[in-house]
């Protein structure tokens, strides 16, 4: 029977079958997700040797050179870019396991865009009390934007866009459900996949590791809460771009432009880290009390829906 065909007749039999639960549902192994996993990696290192090959013959390695202040925020585009065909590499990959890119964002739904976007506005609005507590920090800079990046803006959009997508989908979509099938439970599955979120950023000191697991424990509390990933998405998003235009330093929380590039002693500052941890439930808290306890999130301006009345 063609796999395609026997994931379509799963939908069509369990329309709201939440993403995290997917492969559970549909009995998948966890041999398919490691053979999967190995599939990604090929496509994704086959795709990322092609562009390399093209940079080089256009000679875009002198792409962010201090020559000119302009061309390194193409050269960080640039990286988010080849970040963000992670979700081409997933979607082959998927589709060569009989499914589709929304069998790890929404399965058998359409994308919701309001949602994302909702997300989006709502942890811009939490986060700010932890930028404004970030000015107050000497490790921690928070300033106006720059005018070169207002310029570059409409181009580093949608690349943050690509990039957090691809990262969601394939953490807390792709390796959740691998996780869930494994552990057969959901706050566990999201733990390792909370380490391999962190580590693909690389090592940057205890304390900044403490954002990385927060921010992915989060994003799977979403993911959880809501059974899709649009929720997920705007919140790592509204995360990266803004810590992008206020962050000055390197020392924001950023997206993936320092990927495995670890300092050179790994440490542990036990109260650093418990501090961070207590910041960053700062924008957590207030996303909870504003964005999903009042419904927002989930149905947009018009709030939770009303009780039906009880009939006698």
């Amino acid at each position: 029977m063609n796999k395609n065909y026997e994931y379509q007749k799963f939908i069509q039999n369990h329309p709201g079958t939440p993403v995290h639960k997917l492969a559970m549902e549909m009995n998948l192994s966890i041999g398919h997700y490691i053979g999967g996993f190995f599939i990604f990696l090929f496509i994704y290192f086959l795709i990322a040797g092609v562009l390399g090959v093209f940079g080089s013959i256009y000679h875009l390695s002198s792409i962010g050179t201090p020559e000119s202040p302009i061309t390194p925020w193409l050269g960080e585009i640039g990286k988010l870019s080849l970040l963000g065909f992670g979700l081409l590499a997933l979607h082959w990959t998927l589709r060569l396991q009989g499914r589709d890119l929304m069998s790890v964002i929404a399965p058998g739904k359409r994308l919701d865009g309001g949602m994302w976007l909702r997300a989006v506005l709502m942890y811009g609005l939490c986060l700010s009390p932890l930028m404004l507590l970030s000015s107050f920090d000497d490790d921690v800079q928070v300033t106006m934007p720059s005018v070169t990046a207002l310029l570059w803006l409409p181009a580093m959009l949608p690349a943050f866009a690509l990039q957090t997508a691809a990262e969601e989908a394939f953490c807390r979509g792709y390796l959740a459900q691998g996780f869930q099938v494994l552990f057969r439970n959901a706050a566990v599955a999201a733990l390792p996949v909370a380490v391999i979120f962190s580590l693909l950023h690389g090592w940057n000191g205890g304390e900044r590791q403490v954002f990385y697991w927060g921010l992915s424990l989060f994003a799977s509390y979403l993911t959880w809460r809501f059974g899709r990933l649009e929720a997920a998405m705007g919140v790592h998003f509204a995360h990266n771009i803004l810590f992008t235009l206020f962050g000055t330093g390197g020392k924001g929380l950023p997206g993936m432009s320092e990927i495995m590039q670890p300092d050179e002693m790994a440490t542990f500052p036990i109260l650093a880290m418990l501090l961070a941890a207590l910041i960053l439930a700062v924008p957590f808290l207030l996303y909870w009390l504003l964005g999903i306890r009042t419904g927002f999130i989930e149905h947009g301006w018009r709030g939770k829906p009303a009780r039906q009345a009880e009939t006698a």
